[in-house]
């Protein structure tokens, strides 16, 4: 049986999204903190078997205000929709929901993003 490796979902909307969107993109808040800028963040899901998962990962939209934070998170869920090319290891996105969540230490304005993705695994040729 071939060796197989399921992909990061982390890595792989980082790299779709960096030449997409007019904001940087990062694994985790970066420290400073800019005003605009998106977080990508695994926060579930399964693995069906050795080839499929569905991870479930957590988009950050932060900006300077509720509307524009609403504004980068529309287009973020845009690109994931009609412009999947990027992502060919994508099988499906189910965008689960989009809703305010500020920061509740900052303030800083936010809107979250729920994805739930069907990803397949590559084979590894070592």
């Amino acid at each position: 049986m071939p060796r197989v490796e399921l992909p990061d979902p982390v890595k792989l909307l980082i790299g779709f999204y960096e030449s997409r969107v007019d904001a940087d993109v990062y694994g985790g808040v970066p420290k400073p903190r800019p005003d605009v800028f998106v977080t990508v963040e695994r926060t579930g899901g399964p693995v069906l078997n050795r080839v499929m998962e569905q991870p479930q990962v957590t988009l950050g939209a932060w900006a300077g205000s509720k509307a524009a934070a609403f504004e980068l998170a529309g287009s973020l869920t845009w690109f994931l929709l009609n412009d999947r090319a990027g992502l060919p290891l994508v099988r499906r996105v189910d965008v689960l929901s989009t809703y305010w969540d500020p920061d509740p230490d900052s303030k800083h304005a936010r809107v979250s993003v729920l994805l739930q993705l069907t990803t397949r695994a590559t084979r590894k040729t070592s």
